[in-house]
């Protein structure tokens, strides 16, 4: 097995390119009209189902829990962050563990990962995450102009966040909150909101943004849609996400 320096540089090539991955693939509006978030479900997962599930190792035991998911500027999983160890002699410790090397049980509620109690220190969460203060987020924003437009992040800062749209006067306005998001093949695809009662009731879904000027702001308590709320006229409920 590689070490884990060497799985680091890998994620770190991945985000050197993110501002204009950004760019090309998640900076366009994708229109309203002809969007279907029940399709896109169709092949996709939503990420709540993997928060706080069970993490086993090599020969199948139950070795710990997740506790969030590392995604990249461009919507793309990098890593998982997981709470292993209890038996084990080092006791609990917090780990990160590349994308690539988690497998999954079914229906994303469980995952595998190939973490022993004699390799453990390879996967250290400080050098893995790329989140601020990480050796790996210090690397990714070295150099740059908007050092945040590089940053990765969890899972968790988005989901339970405001969404904002476009009102009057081109101001932001709460439209409702972030409760999950869509995942096919390892990017995100999809945001869901769950409106307040003045715009609909149920869960919609949205496409998902990592541009800055619409979309995560890691960070902030808002995460802002380009549209606006004559745009969202008309949108119906989805009916095929099961909140876990």
């Amino acid at each position: 097995m590689l070490l884990k320096t060497t799985s680091a540089a890998a994620l770190l090539v991945a985000a050197a390119g993110a501002a204009q991955a950004q760019d090309d693939a998640m900076g366009e509006i994708v229109p309203l009209t002809g969007w279907n978030p029940d399709e896109v479900a169709q092949d996709a997962w939503n990420i709540s189902a993997m928060m706080d599930s069970e993490v086993y190792g090599v020969g199948g035991e139950e070795i710990g829990e997740v506790e969030d998911v590392i995604i990249g500027p461009d919507g793309r999983l990098v890593a998982i962050v997981a709470e292993v160890g209890g038996f084990w002699d080092i006791g609990d410790t917090h780990i990160g563990v590349p994308w690539d090397e988690v497998e999954f049980g079914s229906p994303y509620q469980s995952v595998m990962i190939p973490v022993t109690e004699e390799n453990v220190e390879e996967y250290d969460v400080y050098e893995m995450s790329g989140l601020p203060g990480s050796a790996l987020g210090e690397q990714v924003t070295a150099g740059l102009d908007d050092a945040e437009l590089t940053r990765a992040w969890r899972a968790s800062e988005l989901i339970g966040d405001y969404a904002r749209m476009m009102g009057e006067n081109d101001e932001r306005q709460v439209y409702g909150y972030v409760m999950d998001m869509l995942v096919d093949d390892g990017e995100v695809v999809a945001t869901l909101v769950n409106p307040t009662p003045s715009y609909g009731y149920g869960v919609y879904g949205y496409p998902a943004y990592t541009d800055y000027g619409a979309g995560w702001d890691p960070g902030s308590p808002y995460y802002d849609m380009p549209y606006t709320m004559d745009d969202i006229e008309g949108i119906q409920p989805m009916t095929t996400y099961d909140a876990e």
